[in-house]
């Protein structure tokens, strides 16, 4: 295999523009009672905003490994950085595998707000049965082949790590590719942004009750 495939690109798509939104979320619920009614309700929401800003986190700090990387001295072997990348990538791949179940979550939950699902449709692009089955494998495999060294049971020339190639994000015959990631986590975002800024509409008021007649 060419030995530039095995390093990453030194142009994955930039996310530094999505920025995070739970402070935001925090500030509306404290100060305008924004959020969900419903305690369940509100618990997935806070944590589909906090685990999609960690995720959002993690791949600037993995796409920065990269670009230190690629900007190493000539005297610099430069995989300390890749290291680092992959840490930062296996964090961002966990933390969007729960995001999209706390998605899910939501979606399913009868006593969330209809207006509060409206904002999670399900066309979205990260719940789409490939996309979300990919995340899943990516991150089980890590998982087992983790496991499987742990027992003592890891087979010679396997990687234990996600490793950032030019293609993706991939372990074992398991890889995302930049664009679809990016993708997803922009999507994610959209989504987010607006979830951060909901708030639960008051309850239509009672009918006064008619006046009684005198007779």
């Amino acid at each position: 295999m060419p030995q530039d495939t095995l390093l990453p690109p030194a142009d994955i798509p930039d996310l530094s523009s999505l920025h995070a939104q739970t402070e935001w979320a925090a500030v509306l619920r404290y100060f305008k009672g924004g959020g969900s009614s419903d305690i369940v309700t509100h618990a997935l929401f806070v944590n589909c905003v906090r685990l999609h800003d960690a995720a959002i986190r993690e791949y600037g700090l993995g796409r920065q490994a990269i670009l230190a990387c690629h900007g190493r001295k000539p005297d610099e072997f430069g995989l300390g950085h890749i290291a680092e990348a992959t840490t930062h990538f296996e964090s961002c791949i966990w933390h969007f595998e729960r995001f999209i179940k706390h998605v899910r979550a939501l979606r399913s939950l009868k006593s969330a707000e209809i207006e509060l699902k409206e904002l999670l449709p399900r066309d979205l692009s990260f719940l789409n049965q490939s996309a979300e089955n990919q995340i899943t494998q990516l991150r089980h495999t890590l998982a087992h082949l983790e496991g499987a060294a742990l027992r003592g049971e890891f087979l010679q020339g396997t990687s234990v790590a996600l490793m950032p190639l030019e293609r993706g994000l991939s372990v074992s015959n398991h890889t995302i590719s930049w664009s679809d990631l990016a993708l997803w986590l922009r999507d994610a975002h959209a989504c987010i942004e607006k979830l951060s800024r909901f708030k639960s509409p008051s309850p239509s008021p009672s009918p006064s009750p008619s006046p009684s007649r005198k007779a």
